[in-house]
């Protein structure tokens, strides 16, 4: 898809989920708009871009027969990754603060505002957070986490946009700290990465695949 195809749909998601939450579209929903704009194209960025909320509400789309409040998993996909510097450790609670500042300003609802929120907190540690039976959540996550079971130049081009977002570490530093993460992802098994078992699935077993070719690369 083209830039300008792919930012007309995302004007018409955005419209969409306007609507979906009966927000008017007007002067402040526009000011956001700017601002999702702006936040994803900032020159830090090289996978956390409009492609990637792009990609994740394409899943969104072809999930959506299966969530019980998708318009709790569309704010969630736009605003989870709007505060993204990769040389800070809080880009979760800045994000869900900014959405509480949006909420603030087009008066979303207390309820679907905290269930947003919390869905943004729990990108933070993705294997480990407890959904508590929330499939909307266990969904959102799987969405998040798809790019692992993509097919391999997919997966290489996202390794190589990791590594562009981390150019600040030390080559070496890089190596060991990923080298780490992915072998924790390995051995615990692709059914600690996906919790839905539409994509154990569909993207399970190749995500283990990926993890271990990217493992072997950093190796060498």
């Amino acid at each position: 898809m083209s830039i300008i195809g792919m930012t007309s749909n995302l004007l018409n998601r955005w419209n969409g989920v306007l609507k979906l939450s009966n927000l008017p579209k007007n002067e402040v929903s526009d000011k956001w708009w700017n601002i999702i704009n702006t936040r994803y194209t900032e020159k830090q960025r090289y996978y956390h871009t409009l492609t990637h909320i792009n990609e994740l509400l394409k899943l969104e789309e072809q999930f959506s027969s299966k969530l019980k409040s998708p318009e709790t998993v569309q704010w969630a996909i736009w605003f989870h990754d709007i505060v993204y510097d990769p040389t800070k450790h809080d880009n979760e609670d800045q994000s869900a603060q900014l959405f509480k500042e949006f909420s603030n300003d087009l008066k979303l609802s207390n309820e679907l505002t905290t269930r947003v929120y919390n869905y943004i907190m729990a990108t933070k540690n993705h294997t480990s957070v407890q959904t508590n039976g929330d499939s909307d959540l266990d969904y959102f996550l799987d969405f998040d986490l798809s790019i692992l079971g993509t097919d391999r130049e997919t997966y290489d081009q996202y390794s190589t946009s990791i590594r562009n977002e981390y150019i600040h570490i030390p080559d070496h530093l890089f190596k060991e700290g990923r080298s780490k993460i992915l072998q924790k992802f390995i051995d615990a098994g692709y059914q600690s990465l996906f919790r839905t078992n539409e994509f154990r699935e569909i993207y399970g077993k190749n995500s283990i695949e990926n993890l271990k070719f990217e493992l072997n690369k950093l190796s060498h």
